[in-house]
């Protein structure tokens, strides 16, 4: 199994502090995004941080919550009424049960 590449300490923080002089107001995942999307017009060094932030970086810490809220959202939209169907199933399911054992006694 490949070692995971490391960084060397001389250049951390390297393509954050790119960033922040470069592309002001966008996060550095944002901005590794925007580098990849557009190789040429990058140097070939901002390049290699952009895809390593992108591979690494931005894919073992999560998404930004700017781009994860919609996400979360569309996926309550989903799940909420599932869970309030199999909540009223069960419990018509044991109304069912109680009834049926009082029709019993």
């Amino acid at each position: 199994m490949k070692k995971f590449p490391e960084v060397k300490e001389k250049n951390k923080g390297k393509f954050t502090r790119w960033v922040k002089k470069n592309m002001p107001g966008k996060s550095t995942c944002d901005a590794a995004a925007a580098v990849m999307k557009n190789t040429k017009k990058y140097d070939e060094d901002i390049v290699k941080m952009a895809n390593y932030a992108n591979n690494f970086g931005c894919s073992t810490k999560g998404k930004s919550p700017a781009k994860i809220a919609p996400l979360i959202a569309a996926a309550a939209k989903v799940a909420i009424p599932l869970v309030k169907k199999m909540v009223v199933k069960k419990a018509v399911d044991k109304a069912g049960e109680v009834i049926s054992n009082k029709q019993q006694a």
